[in-house]
């Protein structure tokens, strides 16, 4: 009888709320369709379920409800709001429907093939859940779909042709699932398509020349699927095209000359596949080109000389190919590069001088190895010791017919992963050897990511194993770090170790932090100098605070980006431009109408020594530094400590406090400059947990020290100061007497924040690359 007496109540409840919705326009069906909506995903459990199911509440002005002028709802807007169930089919009863985000939630369950009847659905979003089973060919019918979004779940079987009738579609996404069989031929009539992603699936067969259909193709990500046959030179009419990836495939034969047409190419990634033949000089072409990656295929011939074209490129790899002749002397054209990796082929004769001329090199991420490379010039062969990864290039240089084995491949812990008791299980892809040599060891490192690879005192763990050859298990790791790993492989026929790119892993557990909140303002004295004391889940910062601005990086509204004196002789690496979120650094962060931004991500540990590099220009002597504490820590300057390195990571100087350093030291200035009231104070003596200031290192190969031993008292003013509300402490701020004015113009000052950035707003996906342009400043600039 209880049992009947609680469902009357609930029956009784249900059918109250349900004319309570209809009283403000929402119709009896979509308001079933809410209720439905809210008791398959948890509702009571979201992370923000305002006004949901209140009686008297208009449905729309529940969270994440947006209502056209008739009352009837257009969009629902629930992504990373902690859904947990299925979708219910219901959902189809919201005739009106024009958006639907679900993404980055834990949904389950089937997509439910009712969808396909939302007539007015533009946008469909459900991407990063765990959804499974096939794609319902029912989403066909969506004709009025702009973008299509199901990537990084547990989707299965193949892509339903019924997606080609989808003609006003713009982006479409299905990576990072389980689909097999061919890419439908139907796609290729999609002309519309600006974004096409289907990465990492099982999907296999050719690429066909009707790929050339999509005259409107910006990005195109088909890597790490199974394609076979060859690329076809129809993918050079593509002529928009900024983005090409097809790695990871089997994809043969050589590869097309008519690439040389994608003027606009920024990256192309072509690695890990079987293409053989000559790299076609006319890759010299793309001029636009950042990113060039062929390496582990079966490229023959001399690297052409036309590659000294790409002033613009940041990163080259050939690696792992069967490349002949001498380095060509016009890679010393390469004005922007900053990675080169040739290892293990067949390069050979003296290396040229000009690549001296390669200042933009990152120490200790370069590698030559395993070639019959040689050179008399000793400083050459210092500058390359420099920037080979390990050092010591020559070394390897092979003069036997031995060839080392290939590369290992990691397959987890893959980039960024976050592993929570520090027991980690290392695993590289199976030994294979162009000899026929057996694999007989494997060399495990790994190393602390905050500190110099090969310092003496970065010695984490270095394995070598002739029983664990695949995989291996470290333990005892600490919690709150982070670390770099690399596996080695040795074959039987002394060929040399054959090294894995470094992957890297998080120790500890990821949580949400809160604690960064940034002022509204519109004058340059609003600038806030911010830092966060996480590893980011993904440092991108696209990824990080892409949330925070609605996916859009309207440059009218906010101003975000690091000083990098190493970018073209010093300037600001702006939102957009590979910008990254680390700890130990600080960010400028302007926002007309405020920002509260959440970062997730493990904290950084408190119980352990960090340190944070300082970035030097030798060329323009440029060693300004945005830094801050790298945790949840106040310091005092004055105890943190200064390390200087070789390129060797022998320690030439320190650790040194701060007060033991001479006033004219060769290593830093001792002063740390703060930002208050649109000025430069050279006054700060605390540095505050989430705050920012500046630092010049003086030599390049600097590092700062943060001694997990120091702490700063409750009782000292400045931390009193911090300890308050945020907007207790920048009244109080103001208060304070206004510090001297830096002298801008004699360079003993910090530069100035961030100026002519402002343009039309930017779209911006996670890997935030893209970046807006123009040239007004703040106050100038319309509202």
């Amino acid at each position: 009888m209880r049992r009947k007496r609680l469902l009357f109540v609930w029956a009784v409840t249900a059918w109250i709320l349900i004319l309570a919705g209809a009283a403000y326009g929402v119709t009896e069906t979509e308001y079933n369709a809410l209720f439905d909506l809210y008791n398959s995903t948890d509702g009571a459990n979201w992370t923000d379920n305002t006004g949901w199911l209140i009686p008297g509440t208009d449905p729309c002005d529940w969270y994440g409800i947006t209502c056209d002028q008739a009352g009837s709802v257009s969009r629902i807007d629930l992504d990373e709001n902690n859904l947990s169930g299925t979708i219910p089919a219901s959902i189809a009863d919201i005739d009106m429907l024009e958006w639907l985000s679900l993404h980055s939630n834990q949904l389950t369950g089937q997509i439910p093939s009712e969808l396909g009847s939302l007539q007015n659905l533009e946008n469909l979003w459900l991407f990063s859940n765990e959804l499974s089973g096939p794609i319902p060919p029912e989403l066909g019918n969506l004709i009025a779909l702009d973008h299509l979004a199901l990537g990084i779940n547990q989707l299965s079987g193949p892509i339903p042709s019924e997606i080609g009738n989808l003609t006003k579609l713009s982006h479409l996404t299905l990576s990072h699932n389980q689909l097999t069989g061919t890419i439908p031929s139907e796609i290729w009539n999609l002309i519309a398509l600006t974004d096409l992603r289907l990465a990492s699936n099982q999907l296999n067969g050719s690429i066909p020349p009707e790929i050339e259909n999509l005259i409107a193709l910006t990005d195109l990500d088909l890597a790490s699927n199974q394609l076979n046959g060859s690329i076809p030179p129809e993918i050079g009419n593509l002529i928009a095209l900024t983005d090409l990836s097809l790695a990871s495939n089997q994809l043969g034969g050589s590869i097309p000359p008519e690439l040389g047409r994608l003027q606009n190419l920024e990256s192309l990634w072509l690695y890990s596949n079987e293409l053989s033949g000559p790299i076609p000089p006319e890759i010299g072409n793309l001029i636009a080109l950042d990113h060039l990656a062929l390496s582990r295929n079966q490229l023959s011939g001399p690297i052409p000389s036309e590659i000294g074209n790409l002033t613009r490129l940041l990163f080259l790899s050939l690696s792992n190919n069967q490349l002949t002749d001498p380095i060509p002397p016009e890679i010393g054209n390469l004005a922007s590069i900053e990675e080169i990796d040739i290892a293990d082929n067949n390069l050979e004769g003296p290396v040229p001088e000009t690549l001296m001329n390669l200042t933009t090199l990152l120490d200790n991420e370069s590698d030559f190895r395993r070639n019959k490379l040689y050179t008399d010039n000793e400083e050459l062969r210092l500058f390359m010791n420099q920037k080979q990864i390990d050092g010591d290039w020559m070394s390897s240089q092979a003069m036997t017919q031995n060839n080392p084995p290939a590369t290992p491949i990691i397959t987890g812990p893959l980039d960024e992963t976050v592993d929570p008791d520090g027991a980690v299980t290392l695993n590289t892809s199976p030994f294979s050897d162009p000899d026929g040599d057996t694999h007989l060891k494997t060399q495990w490192i790994v190393r602390r990511a905050d500190m110099p690879f090969n310092a003496e005192e970065n010695s984490v763990i270095d394995d070598i194993s002739d029983t664990d050859l695949t995989t291996h298990t470290v333990s005892g790791l600490t919690p709150g770090l982070k670390y770099l790993w690399r596996a080695g492989y040795e074959d039987t026929g002394g060929g040399g170790v054959s090294w894995s790119p470094a992957s890297t892993f998080k120790v500890g557990t990821s949580i949400p932090d809160a604690n960064v909140d940034v002022p509204p303002g519109d004058t340059a004295a609003d600038f806030a100098m911010v830092s966060f004391v996480q590893w980011p889940d993904n440092p991108a910062a696209g990824s990080v605070l892409g949330a925070e601005l609605g996916g859009v990086y309207d440059t009218h509204q906010y101003r975000i980006g690091t000083y990098d004196p190493l970018k073209n002789g010093g300037e600001y690496r702006e939102y957009g431009d590979n910008l990254v979120i680390d700890p130990g650094k600080a960010y400028w962060i302007f926002a007309r109408s405020g920002m509260g931004i959440t970062v997730n991500g493990v904290p950084v540990s408190t119980t352990e020594d960090i340190e944070v590099p300082l970035a030097y220009n030798t060329v323009t002597s440029d060693g300004w530094n945005m830094i801050a504490p790298p945790n949840a820590k106040s310091y005092n300057w004055a105890d943190v400590e200064v390390v200087e390195y070789d390129s060797e990571g022998r320690i030439l100087f320190g650790p040194e406090p701060v007060r033991e350093l001479a006033e004219g030291n060769p290593f830093i200035d001792r002063r740390l400059w703060r930002w208050a009231n649109g000025v430069y104070a050279s006054d700060a003596q605390v540095m505050q947990t989430y705050a920012g200031y500046w630092v010049r290192a003086l030599r390049p190969n600097i590092s700062l020290r943060f001694p997990a031993g120091v702490t700063v008292e409750r009782t000292d003013p400045d931390t009193l100061l911090a300890g308050m509300s945020k907007k207790a402490g920048r009244w109080l701020e103001r208060l304070l007497p206004e510090p001297t004015l830096a002298v801008a113009d004699t360079g003993d000052s910090p530069p100035p924040p961030m100026a002519g950035f402002t343009g039309e707003p930017v779209e911006i996906s996670g890997d935030d690359s893209s970046s807006g342009g123009g040239a007004c400043f703040i106050t100038e600039c319309g509202r």
